[in-house]
């Protein structure tokens, strides 16, 4: 095979997968403000590694020693975590230029405390998280800096969480919800991240309860549902309209 001014086809290949990791670190929230060049300079450090899912595999298991911090390249993960009762509870769902295993580096315990599982064949580039703590270097600061805002973004959603599920009745969980999505998108469209079992999931329902709710609210004029998974809220106001109170089963 001629190959034009000594071109090496691996050598490219390899250029062009290490340009890719380097631009989808530079996305990251965690790597905010780190220029192409510093990131280069601290890429032998981070020992990056790509690692593909299958959907329905295991990423990181609950009790999974923390080391490294992985960043969705492609597809989708749940972050759940197991209930007494033996099911698995949703708390988030990761697209690509997320983060996974980060709440379990930074914590004391250094163990994950969640279990992400793909939704979906995925791709997930891995670091190492060792660099992150040297505290004697400049990058260490910065990490830091962009940890603990990532942290204080993560309280927020918590937040969030707890006000939708300290409401007593479905409508009310699923419009405040709507109406903490409405606010964030500053606009009464919007898509969520979750399919409908993982919305029911997030609300702690089962799946043919959600559906029922959500077409009575479309009833009442209440939303409207697009077949693309979109949702809109026909009420213009802040208040959540009462119905039966949750059914857990």
């Amino acid at each position: 095979m001629n190959q034009k001014d000594g071109a090496n086809p691996v050598m490219n290949s390899k250029k062009i997968y290490k340009a890719n990791r380097l631009a989808l670190l530079q996305r990251s929230a965690l790597f905010a403000g780190f220029s192409e060049t510093e990131l280069l300079d601290l890429y032998p450090a981070l020992q990056p590694v790509l690692r593909r899912y299958t959907k329905d595999s295991v990423v990181i298991d609950e009790g999974d020693a923390a080391g490294q911090i992985g960043f969705v390249a492609s597809g989708r993960i749940a972050s759940k975590k197991l209930t007494d009762s033996g099911r698995y509870h949703i708390l988030a769902v990761h697209e690509a230029g997320d983060d996974v295993g980060f709440d379990a580096v930074f914590s004391s315990y250094k163990t994950s405390p969640l279990t992400f599982t793909a939704e979906t064949y995925c791709k997930v580039l891995f670091v190492s998280t060792v660099c992150f703590f040297d505290q004697s270097s400049d990058v260490s600061a910065r990490i830091m800096y962009n940890a603990n805002r990532i942290m204080a973004d993560r309280c927020a959603r918590l937040l969030y969480k707890i006000d939708v599920l300290s409401k007593r009745s479905l409508r009310e969980r699923i419009m405040t919800y709507f109406l903490i999505m409405r606010k964030k998108s500053e606009s009464d469209s919007f898509s969520i991240k979750m399919t409908r079992q993982q919305f029911a999931e997030y609300l702690c329902v089962n799946r043919s309860a959600l559906s029922r709710e959500l077409g009575q609210m479309q009833r009442d004029g209440l939303i409207e549902m697009a077949s693309d998974g979109q949702f809109t809220i026909k009420c213009k106001i802040s208040w959540i309209p009462r119905a039966k109170t949750v059914n857990q089963q």
